[in-house]
């Protein structure tokens, strides 16, 4: 399953491509889903329900969150995009287990969306933050159920965020504190403590949409000790988000994956503009 919200064919799905490259084919199924950055979470949790139910019969799964994150030439988002993407094996416990009780919360709105036929996608700057920082709140807020909700955040090590660009998750974490009469100081802690180090790589690698929250939760699972608590919320403009839950596995502290990440970060070239702008063809 691939999830995604740049389509390379308005009918084959991008997972063909990949079962393509892969050689992959028989009694399985392949396809894409779609919800802006919410997608990639929408196809891991199908696959997650899917293998819970019995259904699978003994497979796995694999689920591929990935995008071309591009803006137009000069659009105020185009120093956010970036690019990156994740892959999961859905299969017995190992490095994490999601509860599948999880906390959603959608309203359809035209904060970010692109046209067919256009290249480029629109965006309506102000009502996109309004929709992120609600998403956010209604999601905790039934996470809490009832609870102060710095009381049921305590149980979690790591609170991961899809991540548009940092100072968007920092504005919805204020109005989280906001919404639940914190002070700044504990507004603070909670991120500078619990979300801040989780978007460590997503400094890097900008804005991949699909990717970006699990962009996060992969890297604050790597290395965790079996049974830390992690909650990753995740957004799609239009706008739909989710609240899961996480705790890591016994491969989990291994953090195989780790060391691959950082070589890749570590073997990006530094561009000028006028490089960047001849990529672009502007």
């Amino acid at each position: 399953v691939v999830g995604t919200e740049t389509a390379q064919d308005m009918s084959r799905p991008l997972s063909a491509f990949v079962a393509d490259e892969l050689g992959l084919r028989g009694a399985i199924r392949s396809y894409e889903t779609k919800h802006a950055c919410y997608g990639g979470t929408v196809a891991l949790r199908q696959a997650l329900e899917w293998k819970a139910s019995g259904a699978s019969r003994g497979k796995a799964a694999l689920v591929i969150a990935s995008d071309v994150a591009l803006y137009a030439p000069k659009d105020p988002g185009e120093p956010t995009q970036g690019a990156a993407a994740v892959a999961f094996v859905v299969d017995d416990a190992g490095v994490a287990e999601v509860d599948l009780n999880s906390y959603a919360w959608a309203e359809p709105a035209f904060d970010f969306w692109r046209p067919v036929g256009e290249s480029f996608p629109r965006v309506d700057g102000p009502l996109s933050l309004e929709c992120y920082e609600k998403a956010t709140t209604e999601c905790f807020r039934q996470l809490a159920d009832g609870r102060p909700l710095a009381s049921a955040l305590e149980e979690f090590a790591a609170v991961c965020f899809h991540v548009p660009f940092p100072k968007m998750v920092k504005k919805a974490v204020m109005k989280l504190g906001e919404a639940n009469g914190w002070s700044e100081g504990e507004t603070s802690a909670l991120f500078e403590g619990k979300v801040m180090p989780a978007m460590a790589w997503n400094r890097h690698t900008g804005n991949s949409y699909t990717a970006a929250l699990w962009t996060g939760v992969a890297k604050v699972l790597a290395g965790a000790q079996s049974g830390t608590r992690v909650a990753a919320f995740s957004y799609g403009s239009g706008f739909g988000s989710e609240l899961l839950t996480l705790t890591a596995g016994p491969k989990a502290s291994e953090g195989a994956w780790t060391k691959d990440v950082e070589a890749d970060l570590a073997a990006r070239t530094r561009i000028d503009a006028e490089t960047y702008l001849a990529y672009r063809g502007a």
